[in-house]
């Protein structure tokens, strides 16, 4: 069944207009990046036993993510269930069940501050036209941060059955936080493909897995783009633009990539 809502979204993709695409990649990091910040809001209630039923936008917006609260927070999630934080009176379960009730009886609120977050997040944390000239509107210059592999590459690849995966995404490139428990903010995030997100997780910096993807990803990349240099799949010859590669070790396989016959609806 993979195969099938494979092929769906891929029609969905076809039809998408760039201006569609923005919005959507928009507003996905607009709504991530406000429950990253409602979750640590949360917790640093809890541990502080200031817990409310009354918060004010304002007092929402204004909160800081700090480092030292990020810290404590990373510490919490990785005790055992029922151990306490040092200092603290709740163990983290405890913690862990007061923001779920929190959540479950005030839905309201949340509303109310997602609300007023979203025009904070456009004003002020990441605004709309700072995005979408950072995610950029040229799938040949839009290049994964760590395995380098443009997003062009990508499509040469998934037209050539480089591709084995049998989930949806990687169709196009992801927005990667540099740091998963701060906002998305420009100084915060990375583009970077479905794959290397993916792998990262929340576990790696940025850095560890720049050195995880490339050369290792990305060498494995390069070989499968090699491989369908040699026997390409044959299809309908059609002129494309001249694309500026990024990746210098990769110039001259591109260089043949672009002289590749292809299908227009693949590639455009």
């Amino acid at each position: 069944m993979y195969w099938v809502f494979g092929c769906f979204y891929y029609l969905q993709l076809m039809i998408k207009s760039h201006d569609q695409l923005i919005h959507e990649k928009y507003t996905g990091i607009l709504h991530r990046s406000f429950k990253t910040k409602l979750d640590l809001f949360l917790f640093n209630q809890c541990i502080a036993g200031t817990m409310s039923n009354e918060i004010s936008i304002e007092i929402f917006n204004a909160f800081d993510i700090t480092d030292d609260l990020i810290e404590i927070y990373q510490q919490a999630w990785q005790l055992a269930p029922g151990k306490k934080l040092p200092g603290n009176k709740l163990s983290v379960t405890e913690i862990d069940h007061s923001i779920l009730e929190w959540e479950k009886n005030n839905p309201s609120l949340k509303s109310t501050l997602l609300s007023g977050y979203e025009n904070h997040f456009k004003a002020i944390v990441f605004p709309f036209e700072t995005f979408k000239e950072f995610y950029g509107n040229n799938s040949a210059e839009r290049e994964c941060h760590y395995c380098e592999l443009s997003e062009m590459e990508f499509k040469f690849l998934r037209h050539q059955k480089g591709i084995y995966t049998k989930r949806v995404r990687g169709y196009e490139m992801e927005i990667d936080r540099l740091n998963s428990n701060r906002e998305y903010t420009r100084e915060n995030v990375v583009i970077c493909c479905y794959f290397c997100n993916n792998a990262k997780t929340d576990e790696f910096t940025h850095e560890e897995f720049k050195q995880i993807a490339s050369p290792g990803i990305k060498q494995v990349w390069f070989h499968r783009i090699n491989l369908r240099l040699d026997n390409p799949i044959k299809s309908e010859e059609i002129p494309i633009e001249e694309i500026e590669l990024k990746v210098d070790c990769n110039a001259k396989a591109w260089e043949r990539i672009k002289k590749l016959p292809r299908e227009k609806d693949e590639l455009e």
